[in-house]
């Protein structure tokens, strides 16, 4: 019988024991999450770096808690050789605002012309506090943080590559050539663009008007992302057409696809002041006043000392 009893208080404290540690796992769980900082991505890797060459990486911070201001303190470790190389666009301390759930940083590497050609490899340490210190009292403060791999090579080699990140056809004045827009993101180290852009222009009938291709575009430097044109001598009247927009790569079909592009009225010098914003045409106006205040100014001088001239005649 007292066995049985045993038995009995046992599975029941055994019971409770188990309840007791999946609400502690829930709270443990819940802390991490509420104090929980990401970084992406937690690298910063180039393998085909040149002498001389500028990168740029950007990482994203995350806080699944986002209340107060935090302060982020960075480090550079374990790299005696690429520490000069590596700085930080906010500054090794920032702040990480209140309410900002992801701050991104960016990463920026510059190679010095007389680098060796050797793979490189460090770390960045990330440090996450309170902005206003470790606090006290009742305060509880909890420092996070992390670390963010380098893994660099400086190369002789040439790396010839780019995506094009998103392209279109901005409005077009009638009379005036058709472009169009591309945004190339250049992962080689050395200057790139695309070979060629074919354009085909199609009324809304769906009935082809003409085509052309631009073989000669502006490059964009090694790591960078810029927006380039495209352009095409058109005589299209005002109204609305189709534009089949195909980017190659040398022989490789990069991007296609087909937009929705408008020809409008040919604007006067007036009528494109107008469309500015407001500070762009405050600011136009300003220097237009000013540089007439000068012209009026150095006349009034001039005359002047032409009279003074004559009177000593």
């Amino acid at each position: 019988m007292r066995n049985f009893r045993l038995s009995v208080l046992f599975r029941k404290t055994k019971g409770i024991s188990i309840s007791i540690a999946v609400l502690f796992g829930i709270f443990f769980c819940a802390g991490i999450v509420l104090a929980g900082f990401g970084i992406s991505p937690p690298f910063v890797k180039n393998f085909h770096l040149s002498p001389g060459s500028h990168y740029e990486q950007e990482i994203v911070f995350s806080r699944a808690d986002a209340k107060g201001d935090s302060k982020v303190e960075v480090t550079i470790a374990d790299a005696p050789e690429i520490e000069k190389w590596i700085s930080i666009d906010k500054g090794m301390s920032f702040l990480l605002p209140d309410g900002q759930k992801q701050t991104p940083m960016k990463v920026l590497i510059d190679v010095p012309k007389d680098a060796k050609f050797a793979n490189y490899q460090g770390k960045i340490r990330v440090k996450v506090l309170p902005a206003g210190g470790t606090g006290g009292g009742e305060a509880v403060s909890i420092v996070l943080g992390g670390e963010i791999s380098v893994n660099l090579t400086v190369t002789p080699e040439q790396f010839y590559d780019f995506i094009v990140k998103l392209f279109g056809i901005t409005e077009v004045e009638q009379g005036r050539p058709v472009k169009v827009l591309i945004s190339i993101e250049n992962k080689g180290n050395v200057a790139a663009a695309p070979t060629n852009v074919h354009l085909d222009i199609y009324d809304q009938y769906m009935r082809l008007i003409t085509s052309g291709d631009d073989t000669n575009l502006e490059l964009v430097p090694s790591f960078e992302t810029k927006d380039i044109f495209a352009k095409f001598s058109a005589k299209l009247a005002i109204g609305y057409y189709w534009g089949d927009i195909k980017i190659f790569k040398g022989d490789e079909l990069m991007q296609s696809g087909k937009i929705y592009f408008g020809v409008v009225e040919r604007k006067n010098l007036w009528s494109r002041f107008t469309r500015l914003k407001p500070v762009w045409q405050i600011a136009i106006g300003s220097g237009v006043l000013i540089f007439f205040a000068g012209l009026i100014l150095l006349v009034r001088l001039k005359r002047k000392r032409a009279k003074e001239r004559y009177k000593t005649w």
